[in-house]
């Protein structure tokens, strides 16, 4: 099974072109309620880093060189490819499911989502939508989790699932889908190409595109 490349963090015009210019299969951005608004961005946790090009983008956002983007444009620009949406907020799941555009443009829709008693709700209304459970850890029992929800993987950082290969192995042998975030090194990009992963989400697209086809092909 090929791999997919996802561009991590695209929440601004600037990162999903060069993203697509460089051949991503799909875009993740991060979906938050803000006033009552769905706003497309990683909200700001000062107890959390915060990536550089974040700042950076926060500052020239304010300046009008670095545009941001809405829900509706980012599934616009993912036509044809995998729009990968990250749900930071409890609840908000109608609000961007029920927008058309998010289901009849992109190839494919995955949300992920720290909220996992939500997960069941979302499968039985929008059965088209991929669900992957946004986790911190490996639980005991992660199999039967994740089928109780019908949720069809999970995401989870590379750090945590390079501590389990083997239950990383087991989960997708038994066809979980698994995707790892934020892989931009050769080493975990190779590892977690050799273990099955199915979704790469990262910085550095063109790198990890040359590894997935590299490793898929022999």
């Amino acid at each position: 099974m090929k791999c997919r490349v996802i561009g991590h963090r695209a929440n601004t015009e600037r990162w999903i072109r060069r993203y697509l210019k460089e051949g991503a299969h799909g875009i993740e951005i991060d979906i938050y309620m803000k006033e009552g608004s769905l706003e497309v961005g990683h909200p700001l946790d000062e107890t959390k880093p915060i990536l550089l090009r974040e700042r950076i983008s926060k500052a020239l956002l304010g300046i009008h060189f670095n545009k941001g983007v809405n829900i509706i444009q980012a599934a616009h620009y993912s036509k044809g490819r995998i729009l990968w949406l990250d749900l930071k907020d409890p609840g908000i799941y109608h609000d961007v499911l029920n927008i058309k555009e998010i289901r009849y443009d992109p190839s494919e829709i995955i949300i992920t989502t720290r909220f996992h008693d939500e997960a069941l709700e979302i499968k039985k209304k929008y059965p088209w939508a991929k669900v992957l459970l946004s986790m911190e850890s490996l639980p005991p029992r992660i199999l039967d989790l994740i089928n109780d929800v019908r949720a069809e993987g999970i995401s989870l950082k590379y750090e945590i699932a390079k501590k389990k290969p083997d239950l990383i192995r087991n989960l997708i042998n038994n066809r979980i889908e698994i995707g790892l975030w934020v892989i931009n090194d050769e080493d975990q990009l190779k590892k977690a190409i050799n273990w099955g992963v199915k979704y790469i989400v990262t910085d550095f697209v063109s790198l990890a595109l040359r590894y997935c086809e590299a490793l898929t092909n022999n």
